[in-house]
């Protein structure tokens, strides 16, 4: 659920929503979502609950493509949830999350053939014991491994030495360093395994490292209405564009395009962007000045 607010509440006040409107979410169900937007070939291995939720969260799936035939329904549970408050003028948003009942997949239930068909394994800190399995047999297979993870949890330091590619948001790239730059928490990450590191700076735009060397990607210029799901575009599109066979320097600004897109509407679904369009942003759109990392 997503609302829209001039300002925010003081706690035990009361401020009315300008819009307020239901749609799909999550981490790696977002960037999946975007894969299918853009055209790609997607499948989505989880659970949900056998609630109203559970069904519209796979029914939005496969409404952009993405296969969901490994989307198991956990009968007598509830599915994850989150209720975001945006602020209009800048697009900013807060977020309360419930993760649900329905757990997540054990390590016994990945399924190694499903992970042969895909080109490109993306998978998200909230995957449990399961998540690092599935990690651990894309890289017996030899598939690049893209990890959204976004702070430090039960499982995020195996992830990130199994990752091929961990796409990190700023915050958690600094905590890795004494100087608190992402550019040095990237370098820090690679030293667990990684040999390329990314780490997403919002409107700051993008910056990588790939061996000893440094990529900085500006973030595009577009009228931001939500910024909800932004990154989460960000991994599905730049696993895409792996898939692709796109180099890095090319598939950070594909990703930092898509991303841009998505904030256009409100929610991380509604403004999922297609091929074209992010080809023409590229083509033709503006970047936004940004400070350089050293």
């Amino acid at each position: 659920m997503l609302g829209i607010v001039e300002r925010y509440a003081a706690l035990d006040e009361k401020v009315g929503m300008k819009e307020l409107i239901e749609q799909g979410g999550g981490l790696a169900a977002t960037a999946l979502a975007a894969v299918g937007k853009l055209g790609g070939r997607a499948a989505m291995l989880g659970n949900v609950g056998d609630d109203s939720s559970g069904q519209k969260i796979s029914a939005a799936l496969r409404d952009v493509g993405v296969e969901t035939t490994n989307l198991r329904v956990v009968s007598g549970t509830r599915s994850r949830f989150a209720f975001c408050i945006i602020h209009e003028a800048t697009g900013q948003r807060s977020i309360f999350f419930d993760t649900g009942t329905a757990g997540t997949p054990e390590p016994e239930e990945i399924d190694p053939d499903l992970v042969a068909r895909a080109k490109v394994v993306l998978i998200d800190g909230t995957s449990g014991e399961g998540g690092i399995r599935c990690a651990e047999i894309a890289r017996e297979q030899g598939k690049p491994v893209v990890l959204d993870v976004e702070r430090s949890s039960a499982g995020s330091e195996a992830l990130l030495r199994l990752a091929t590619h961990p796409v990190v948001p700023q915050e958690y790239a600094a905590s890795f360093a004494q100087s608190g730059s992402p550019l040095d928490g990237c370098r820090a990450i690679q030293q667990m395994g990684p040999q390329t590191v990314v780490a997403t700076l919002g409107a700051q735009g993008c910056v990588a490292v790939e061996g000893d060397d440094v990529h900085q990607v500006p973030a595009f210029c577009v009228p931001v209405v939500d910024t909800t799901g932004a990154g989460d575009v960000f991994h599905g599109a730049f696993a895409y564009g792996l898939a692709l066979g796109k180099c890095l320097a090319d598939n950070l600004v594909f990703a930092s395009a898509g991303a841009a897109i998505s904030c256009r509407a409100l929610g991380g679904r509604a403004g999922l962007a297609t091929m074209d369009e992010v080809e023409d942003l590229i083509a033709h759109g503006k970047t936004r000045p940004h400070e350089g990392l050293g």
